[in-house]
């Protein structure tokens, strides 16, 4: 599967504890940079809010993007994913900003958000 910048997916993560299917946010898609989505917003995982009304995936439920840490993925849990959305505009701006704000996030990979202007 090609997935682009801002490409939504739902896929099965083996490296959280516990394992659990999780909705990712493809970030680089080439380094296979990836953002975790959560159901809660918690202060260390400097999340930003997407709506529910804006992402009818999220089924009225508004969710979180944690922008701590980016998580890398294989191909075959790539393979295994299915698209349900694209980020719009608006949000990867948001999401941008926060990275760039991030001590956590190397300067290398910071670099590498800039694909979400």
């Amino acid at each position: 599967m090609l997935l682009a910048t801002g490409d939504i997916i739902h896929a099965f993560i083996e490296d959280i504890c516990p394992p659990k299917n999780k909705y990712l946010l493809c970030v680089h898609p080439t380094k296979k940079l990836f953002l975790m989505i959560n159901t809660e917003d918690r202060k260390i995982y400097r999340c930003i809010s997407i709506r529910s009304l804006d992402y009818s995936f999220l089924k009225g439920k508004d969710r979180f993007i944690s922008t701590n840490k980016f998580f890398t993925i294989s191909n075959t849990t790539i393979e295994n994913c299915k698209v349900l959305d694209k980020l719009n505009d608006k949000d990867k701006l948001r999401v941008y900003t926060k990275i760039q704000e991030s001590p956590k996030i190397s300067v290398p990979d910071k670099l590498l958000s800039t694909i979400l202007l």
